[in-house]
């Protein structure tokens, strides 16, 4: 059976569908709070000497680049960043809205805060950059080996843009779903029903 044939048969149950959905998706759009990300992004590069920066400095620092990016997540870090910054949260609620990125062949690490404050989210990030480069210059002492110096190049700014989808895309996805689940519901029963009458023929001609 054609789709086209299928929307003219339960039209009632694809409409009524498709206008439940896109109504749900457009209250989950209204009721959902905005919610706003910052991000900054430091530089990580060896410690000056006397000698030029070597390949192997550089892969040292690339090589340390995934545990830079895992303590600027971890609680130690997270519970200094939100003492100074005074921001009312706790290290396990800040922990799953941090998301750290390294590009590819770089020595760069970029830190992004989700907060429904945009406030707040652009001063923990800064907050975390700066802890995350006092952190490490404390552990050089144990380890002078692997002193690294940490750089804001950009730090995170205030963002006036939302990262939510916002009610009319909430609204246009909830209407595609509700419109494939009736589609999907109403294939399913003709087939049965098309399935049923064929045995019935089948049965009848014996």
């Amino acid at each position: 059976m054609t789709l086209r044939r299928i929307v003219r048969s339960w039209y009632w149950l694809v409409l009524l569908c498709t206008f439940a959905g896109a109504a749900t998706g457009f209250a989950f759009g209204m009721l959902t709070p905005p919610a706003y990300a910052s991000t900054v992004r430091v530089l990580v590069t060896p410690p000056p000497s006397s000698s030029s920066v070597s390949m192997n400095d550089i892969q040292v620092v690339q090589a340390l680049m995934p545990t830079y990016a895992e303590l600027a997540t971890s609680r130690t870090l997270l519970e200094r960043a939100i003492e100074v910054t005074g921001i009312k949260t706790t290290a396990d609620k800040l922990a799953p809205e941090i998301s750290t990125h390294v590009p590819i062949g770089t020595t760069f690490l970029d830190v992004t805060v989700t907060d429904r404050d945009s406030k707040a989210a652009a001063e923990l990030a800064n907050e975390i950059a700066s802890q995350l480069a006092k952190f490490e210059l404390q552990g050089a002492s144990d380890t002078p080996g692997v002193t690294m110096i940490l750089t804001v190049t950009d730090p995170a700014i205030v963002s006036t843009k939302s990262t939510s989808l916002g009610s009319l895309f909430s609204a246009a996805v909830g209407a595609a779903i509700g419109f494939f689940m009736a589609v999907a519901f109403a294939f399913t029963v003709e087939n049965l029903l098309h399935r049923n009458e064929r045995e019935t023929e089948t049965v009848t001609a014996r």
